[in-house]
């Protein structure tokens, strides 16, 4: 639920939007009484990166650079404290290709950065990694985690993780998506978990001819295993993409109207996999409007995901 309570103030184009969170007493398969967590978020209606990696969507070299900047922009926001709105800086430490969803605005892909839940806010006198120990794996996924949230004490910097833990991970997506590779192997293409780690830890990925030359400047400077010789802050990736040597902070004020929101009470959850009918969906979302949202609870080691349908 903190989760989600951190992600209500958040007023970006490219953060995806939380709308409510509620707890709701249950019964298990196994009879045991349970609190079952529920997050209302922005419906995101355009898949997510993953697809752009299998390429089942195609997209001009303009389309991909806007994506990157908007990724790039939604970074910015999240590492950027603003003491007027008390928010901190906080990094993701869980940015992968299925945690940035799209939607569409006139036909233009926007992508949105999702999955707060092992999100950190950054404290001017906090030390701690959250990963529990000097060395192995802490949290994340294993195919972006950066060096640092491996063994924090050798590949860190200033004892903490910085935000250019998040920017590790970017690099590890945009390398998959030139090449059609993870950088340093996938669990679903057979590697295994402690290979990927020793290769991250390790093993300097290739660079193949398929990159575009000014992502690959961008990959490379993110793919530092140093986290302070690492590019500290997308303002300068976003510099490179544009191909300027310096460019004008991203705009902090940039924002979206929230439109007022009313949490109906009979709302109805609809499992992933069943059908949404045209009555109850637009299809196509002109103007960004929040038409339906999605609904995802855990309870132990279950997850689940449905969608919310306004009646």
């Amino acid at each position: 639920m903190n989760e989600i309570r951190r992600c209500f103030d958040f007023n970006h184009p490219n953060i995806i939007r939380y709308l409510n969170c509620f707890q709701v007493e249950s019964t298990n398969n196994f009879g045991e009484k349970e609190v079952v967590e529920f997050g209302v978020m922005e419906y995101a209606d355009a898949g997510d990166f993953t697809q752009l990696i299998n390429k089942k969507v195609k997209l001009s070299a303009d389309e991909v650079k806007e994506i990157v900047i908007g990724i790039l922009d939604g970074l910015h926001y999240l590492h950027t404290p603003n003491a007027m709105h008390q928010k901190p800086a906080i990094i993701h430490r869980d940015l992968k290709a299925s945690n940035i969803l799209f939607t569409t605005i006139g036909g233009k892909l926007i992508p949105k950065i999702c999955d707060f839940g092992i999100s950190k806010e950054i404290k001017g006198n906090d030390t701690d990694t959250g990963t529990g120990t000097g060395t192995g794996v802490g949290l994340g996924t294993i195919e972006y985690m950066a060096p640092e949230q491996i063994n924090y004490r050798k590949f860190g910097k200033d004892g903490i993780l910085q935000p250019n833990t998040d920017l590790w991970a970017l690099g590890c997506m945009l390398y998959e998506y030139f090449t059609g590779k993870a950088p340093f192997g996938k669990r679903t293409d057979g590697d295994m978990q402690i290979d990927i780690q020793n290769k991250i830890l390790d093993i300097e990925p290739s660079y193949p001819a398929s990159i575009p030359l000014n992502y690959k400047e961008i990959i490379q400077k993110c793919l530092v295993k140093n986290a302070a010789d690492r590019v500290q802050d997308a303002t300068t990736l976003k510099g490179i993409l544009l191909g300027n040597g310096e460019i004008k902070k991203i705009d902090e004020k940039i924002s979206i109207d929230k439109a007022p929101i009313k949490i109906k009470e009979d709302w109805e959850v609809i499992p992933n996999g069943g059908n949404i009918s045209k009555e109850n969906k637009k299809e196509d979302n002109k103007d960004g409007d929040v038409l339906f949202s999605s609904i995802c609870f855990s309870s132990g080691s279950f997850s689940y995901g449905g969608h919310i349908i306004f009646r």
